[in-house]
C-alpha cells in the first residue's frame, strides 16, 4: 500500500506529529493546497480561552428560533449519484439545508437499482429502492440532460443561486460539461465546489471510477475485517458513508472559511483517502 503508485503520487502518507510512524494525511484539500502535516493533540484546556465558535454556518439562518435546523437557509446543488455523494448531501438536508438533487435523463442513478431489486414487484420499480429513498430523502429533485445546451443553461442558473455544489463523478465528467471550478467561480463567486473523486484529482488513477468495495481492497480494510483464522472479508459498503462523513465535515469547514474570506472555495474530498484514515485506526 505504501508503494501504490496513486498514493505515492499524491503524497498520501507522511510522518505522524512525533515522527514515529507513517500515517495517511487528512482526506480533504482546500483550494488545491495539500493539508498541513499533523500536529500533536492539544493539552487538556490548551485552547479553552482562545477557541471561538461561530453561532451558525455562514449563509444559514438557524438555529435562530425554536425548531429551526442549523443549516436552514443554505441551498446545495447536488450533482451526486450512487451512495457516497448522496449520503453526504442527505446529511446536509437532514440539518435543514435546501438540497436540489439533479439526476440525468440519459442514465439511471445506480442507487435506484439496488436494495431489494423491485423489478416485477412494482410497475415503477426504480422508485422503490430503499437505499435511494434513504440517501435522497428531504431533497428537492430535478432531471436534466447536461449534454444539451438547455440542460447546461439550467444547471448554471442553479449554480448561480446555490451556496455549494457537490459532485462525485469521475473527474473528467464535470470538466467535460464545462463546469469546473473556474466556471463555478465565474457564475457564483461565493459558491463552494465540493468534488468527491474516488482516487483524487491528480495522479495516475485520477480518472478511474471507484466504488466502496474498491476502497475496501485498496485501503486494507477488508484485510483487517473478519476472523484471524479465516480469509479477509469485504465489508460491502461502509466506505460510502465513510466518504460522506468526511466530505460533509470538509464542507462545513469550507463554510467557516467562506465567512472569514468572503469568497467561495474549491474542496476536494477523496474517497480512498477517507477510507485509509479509517483503516489505519483498525
Amino acid at each position: 500500500m505504501l508503494q501504490h503508485e496513486q498514493l505515492v503520487a499524491r503524497g498520501v502518507f507522511g510522518k505522524d506529529a512525533e515522527g514515529r510512524f507513517l500515517q495517511p494525511r487528512r482526506p480533504y484539500r482546500f483550494d488545491d493546497v495539500d493539508p498541513p502535516p499533523p500536529r500533536p493533540a492539544p493539552r487538556l484546556g490548551e485552547h479553552t480561552r482562545s477557541a471561538a465558535f461561530a453561532k451558525q454556518v455562514d449563509g444559514a439562518r438557524g438555529p435562530t428560533t425554536e425548531g429551526t435546523l442549523p443549516l436552514a437557509g443554505l441551498r446545495i446543488l447536488d450533482l451526486t449519484a450512487w451512495w457516497a455523494g448522496p449520503a453526504a448531501t442527505h446529511l446536509l438536508a437532514t440539518f435543514g439545508a435546501e438540497v436540489i438533487h439533479v439526476e440525468s435523463t440519459a442514465r439511471i442513478d445506480g442507487l435506484r437499482t439496488i436494495g431489494g431489486m423491485m423489478v416485477g414487484h412494482y410497475p415503477e420499480w426504480w422508485e422503490a429502492s430503499p437505499h435511494f429513498m434513504h440517501a435522497n430523502s428531504n431533497k428537492l429533485a430535478i432531471t436534466l440532460d447536461l449534454s444539451k445546451p438547455k440542460g447546461r443553461e439550467l444547471v448554471e442558473k442553479l449554480i448561480a443561486r446555490c451556496d455549494a455544489v457537490v459532485e462525485n463523478f469521475t473527474p473528467r465528467v464535470l470538466e467535460g460539461f464545462g463546469l469546473g471550478w473556474e466556471r463555478v467561480r465565474e457564475l457564483n463567486p461565493r459558491a463552494i465546489l465540493m468534488r468527491m473523486p474516488a482516487f483524487g484529482l491528480s495522479g495516475p488513477w485520477r480518472d478511474h471510477p471507484g466504488f466502496a468495495q474498491t476502497m475496501e481492497q485498496l485501503s486494507g480494510l477488508s484485510w483487517v475485517t473478519g476472523h484471524p483464522h479465516d480469509q479477509p472479508r469485504i465489508p460491502r459498503g461502509p466506505c460510502d458513508p465513510i466518504a460522506a462523513m468526511h466530505a460533509t465535515f470538509a464542507l462545513l469547514v469550507a463554510f467557516a472559511e467562506r465567512r472569514a474570506l468572503g469568497r467561495g472555495l474549491f474542496v476536494e474530498s477523496t474517497m480512498v483517502e477517507s477510507t485509509l484514515n479509517i483503516a489505519a485506526e483498525q
